[in-house]
């Protein structure tokens, strides 16, 4: 069986449909012995956001990969917020990134 695994969980790749394919949502570039969810405010960037992933949506989008790595404050909590929000399926990154690079 064929799935895709978005951060809600999977579905087919049927229901995935157009998709923009290198995104970020929140990305944080103060560096990784730094970067944490007290740096920002997680209500206001969802608030933020929201719009925007609702308007691709009307616009036809359902897919979105968010590729922000860990280390630049990857928060798949809001990104399952926003994709149950929005009806956008969001799919995101588990690799790591080792120096140097």
């Amino acid at each position: 069986m064929e799935i895709i695994r978005t951060v809600l969980g999977d579905i087919a790749p049927a229901d995935l449909g157009i998709t923009l394919v290198h995104e970020h949502i929140l990305c944080d570039f103060i560096g990784a012995d730094k970067v944490s969810k007290e740096r920002y405010d997680v209500n206001e960037v969802f608030n933020v956001m929201l719009p925007y992933l609702s308007e691709i949506h009307r616009l036809g989008v359902r897919g979105f990969v968010d590729c922000t790595p860990a280390y630049l404050g990857r928060d798949v909590q809001l990104l399952a917020d926003l994709s149950k929000a929005s009806g956008i399926q969001i799919l995101t990154n588990t690799g790591l990134y080792k120096e140097p690079y």
